[in-house]
Order: structure tokens, then C-alpha cells, then sequence
């Protein structure tokens, strides 16, 4: 406080109590002091109001011997009811909003991955069963094409001059047949795996 009092005579002239008493009271503003030498609050007059002065920043329901952090507290997260394993458990609103959106979204993944399943396993059975008849085909072929091997000593005797184009003949079915062969081994490998 920039006020100083000083005593009625001279700085050097010793204070008494009674000054003493009288320079305090004046520190302390209106008011007293009490016999027991505390000082009492300044009583107000009944048209006096007393002045609030806020701070920025600060509240004044803080509870005493708490210091205002300048923060507001976060509001408690509003809670729902779920079941976890059969178990009902509260989990705050925004997390089991989140829970929902993850579950929607595996769930359309794998619905669209069963569709997508059904479609590949659709196409492999229909792919088995072009496979099936194309390997039946072949075992007919193979039957048509299978006679019996002619009889080169008696053809010989019989027609020497037909013997060659009938050996070629010979040669050219036989080499289709193993090629049918082949074929149809690998297409009954296919259908096996």
C-alpha cells in the first residue's frame, strides 16, 4: 500500500500503544479492533453492495482449497447397453457407434466375398463339367479311331500294291489316336485334382 502514517509528533518520539492501535485500525480501513487486539471486519451500511470482480478464465464455484485449472471438465460420456460374449456391458455411445459402422462394414465385405465365392465355385463346376464331356468325346473318338490292326502278311499276299498307302494309312491314324490319347489323360488328370 503506497500510504504511509506516520506518528502526530516527531519520527524519533517513541510510539505508544495507543498509537500503535491507531495507526493499525487506520491499515485495516473502517472497522475495529477488538479487545483481545484482532481486528473485526468492517461492518457495511445497509446501502453499501459489495462489488464481485470475475477473472477470466476462472469460476467461483470452485470448491474451496482447489486452485481453477482454467479447464472445463468433460462432460461423463452417455452410456448404452451391449452384449459382449452374452454379457450385457455399458460402453460410451460414440465407441459402440463405431462397433455398429466396423460390424456393417465387415458384414458387406464378406457378403460380397461369399458372392464372389459362389461365383468362382459356380464357374469351376461348370468349367468340370465341359471338361467331363470333353474327356467322354475324346474316349469316343478314341473308340472310332481304335480298329483293329489290319493284317499286313495276308494284305501282302492278298494286295502287295495297296500295302503301302494302307501302312500310312496306319501310321497317320495312329499317331491321332495317341495325340486323343494324351489329350484325354490330361483332361481326366484335371478332373482328378
Amino acid at each position: 500500500m503506497g500510504t504511509t502514517i506516520a506518528p502526530d509528533s516527531t519520527a524519533n518520539t517513541p510510539l505508544t500503544v495507543a498509537d500503535a492501535g491507531r495507526m493499525i485500525e487506520g491499515l485495516l480501513g473502517p472497522g475495529g479492533v477488538t479487545a483481545s487486539g484482532t481486528p473485526t471486519p468492517p461492518t457495511a451500511a445497509p446501502d453499501d453492495t459489495e462489488e464481485v470482480v470475475e477473472i477470466p478464465g476462472t469460476t467461483t464455484d470452485e470448491p474451496e482449497g482447489q486452485e481453477p485449472t482454467g479447464e472445463e471438465e468433460p462432460e461423463a460420456p452417455q452410456l448404452v447397453t451391449v452384449k459382449v460374449d452374452g454379457k450385457d456391458v455399458q460402453v460410451p455411445i460414440d465407441e459402440a457407434l463405431q462397433g455398429y459402422s466396423r460390424t456393417q462394414d465387415y458384414t458387406r465385405k464378406t457378403q460380397a466375398l461369399a458372392e464372389d465365392r459362389r461365383k468362382v465355385e459356380a464357374a469351376e463346376q461348370a468349367a468340370r463339367t465341359t471338361l467331363e464331356q470333353y474327356a467322354t468325346r475324346l474316349r469316343e473318338v478314341e473308340a472310332a479311331l481304335a480298329p483293329a490292326e489290319p493284317d499286313w502278311e495276308k494284305l501282302r499276299d492278298e494286295a502287295p500294291d495297296e500295302l503301302p498307302a494302307q501302312l500310312a494309312q496306319w501310321q497317320i491314324t495312329q499317331k491321332r489316336l495317341r495325340q486323343i490319347t494324351k489329350e484325354r489323360e490330361t483332361a481326366e488328370a484335371e478332373l482328378t485334382r
